[in-house]
């Protein structure tokens, strides 16, 4: 359903009565969408920002991966859905995917109702990555790209000093 589906409010509500027809309580809750996290994870792989060196199938896997990660975060943290379990099921998440607290910062959905986020969040199901985690292509490649007539993606921002 996360892969399938537009991630709407409405979405999450047919969740949250699915949960309810079912009479799963949040423990239930919380080992349903944990194993719906790993089969996701199993497939994709960890969350992954700087793909360079991919094929473009690595870096369209990678990009599923922060989708599907990003929607499973909004559900894990969501309190109706986890109730008091949210905090522990969201570190449970993050260690599946590999992923810390700025990759959680960079995925977070704050909003159903926003339309940037949920701009974003198709764009990184289609496999544009943001600019600053845009794949790095070598000459060849980017000529190829160019050739087919696609754009090569910006390159990525240089790190910030500390």
């Amino acid at each position: 359903m996360l892969s399938e589906r537009e991630f709407t409010a409405a979405t999450v509500q047919q969740l949250l009565h699915l949960r309810d027809a079912c009479e799963l309580d949040t423990e239930e809750t919380v080992t349903a969408l944990e194993e719906s996290a790993k089969r996701i994870h199993k497939k994709y792989g960890n969350v992954m920002f700087r793909p360079s060196g991919m094929t473009d199938s690595g870096v369209a896997k990678k990009a599923t991966a922060c989708a599907l990660f990003s929607k499973l975060l909004y559900l894990f943290e969501s309190p109706e859905l986890m109730g008091d379990m949210s905090e522990a099921a969201t570190e449970w998440l993050k260690n599946i995917f590999g992923a810390v607290d700025e990759d959680c910062d960079r995925l977070r959905i704050d909003s159903l109702t926003s339309q940037a986020d949920l701009e974003a969040l198709d764009r990184l199901m289609k496999g544009i990555f943001p600019p600053e985690a845009a794949p790095e292509l070598s000459e060849p490649e980017a000529a190829k790209s160019e050739a087919e007539g696609e754009q090569p993606p910006p390159p990525a921002a240089p790190p910030a000093a500390a």
